[in-house]
């Protein structure tokens, strides 16, 4: 159903079966994301996407669905302050390391979304290091890096039909077994494509 949306003052026409975030990218307006991706189902644990709805605040635009006369901003004061919020809390609990990470030199979406906001900040230091599991053949998983963006989880179960990773109760990422190379992973390289930053990265060409 087509609804009218007023988009940054100015009149829209939304479809209903579609998300705010998938209307707002066909007007040709750029939303910053970190945990969308249009093959699999929406989390919007990043929160990254949030716009502004007038009479109901912030609310994330990948898993919220358009309504007949909603009047909507997708980058005013308050957005573009809590994006900004958002992508330092998300750094606070990231490795630091940019300069030495595989997806440096333009690759990082949280990296490429930090400059665009001119959030600088690395953390103090002080989080407790994870061991790096380097014990698949083909893959590198860093969890130093990992922002719990879901992805990983949800192309390996949505897409392949494997299952490899899981959300844990704290909201972190986990795997069935403690190590890559216990698990039934075959290596398809799906996580790794779509993981937004260096959690996930290929140890040799396949």
């Amino acid at each position: 159903m087509k609804v009218s949306v007023i988009v940054n003052q100015k009149n829209s026409i939304f479809d209903t079966e579609k998300s705010i975030l998938q209307n707002i990218n066909e007007m040709g307006i750029d939303i910053p994301t970190l945990c969308y991706h249009e093959d699999i189902s929406t989390s919007g644990v990043c929160k990254v996407c949030s716009v502004e709805i007038v009479g109901r605040g912030l609310v994330t635009s990948c898993d919220n669905y358009p309504e007949d006369k909603m009047e909507l901003f997708t980058h005013s004061n308050k957005v573009e302050e809590f994006r900004k919020d958002r992508i330092k809390d998300i750094l606070k609990d990231h490795s630091n390391d940019c300069l030495t990470c595989e997806k440096a030199m333009g690759d990082c979406e949280l990296q490429n979304i930090s400059y665009e906001y001119g959030v600088e900040n690395r953390g103090d230091g002080t989080r407790e290091k994870k061991a790096i599991d380097n014990s698949s053949f083909a893959f590198v998983r860093d969890m130093n890096k990992c922002i719990g963006c879901q992805k990983c989880v949800k192309v390996c179960e949505e897409i392949q039909g494997i299952g490899v990773y899981c959300v844990k109760e704290d909201g972190t990422i986990g795997m069935t077994h403690e190590t890559l190379a216990e698990t039934n992973c075959i290596a398809c390289g799906q996580c790794v494509k779509i993981c937004p930053v260096g959690a996930l990265h290929e140890k040799i060409d396949l």
